[in-house]
């Protein structure tokens, strides 16, 4: 688990930080787009051109790197990175 060493309480932003890097990075590595392309704001389908067969296997990906579960009806509420960012950093603080 990449948050071992972290405490989110005392270091919120940071902890923000690693979350939204390596869902960059998750992105990135099934994609052709450039990590500076990847930002918060970026739109999952219109700037990141990810359809419904790319958010599912993301999915299943953040779910074994974040050892969370996403259920259909929350990943369907992914509009942007920055909605993926807050709902891994709200899972990852309850556990």
């Amino acid at each position: 688990n990449i948050f071992k060493y972290f405490s989110p309480k005392r270091t919120e932003k940071r902890f923000r930080i690693v979350i939204f890097e390596e869902i960059r990075d998750l992105i990135a590595s099934r994609t052709t787009l450039s990590k500076n392309v990847i930002t918060m704001q970026a739109l999952l389908k219109d700037d990141l051109s990810l359809d419904s067969f790319d958010l599912a296997e993301l999915a299943m990906e953040l779910e074994d790197t974040f050892e969370v579960t996403i259920l259909d009806e929350q990943l369907v509420r992914f509009q942007t990175v920055s909605d993926i960012v807050a709902f891994i950093e709200h899972q990852t603080i309850q556990k």
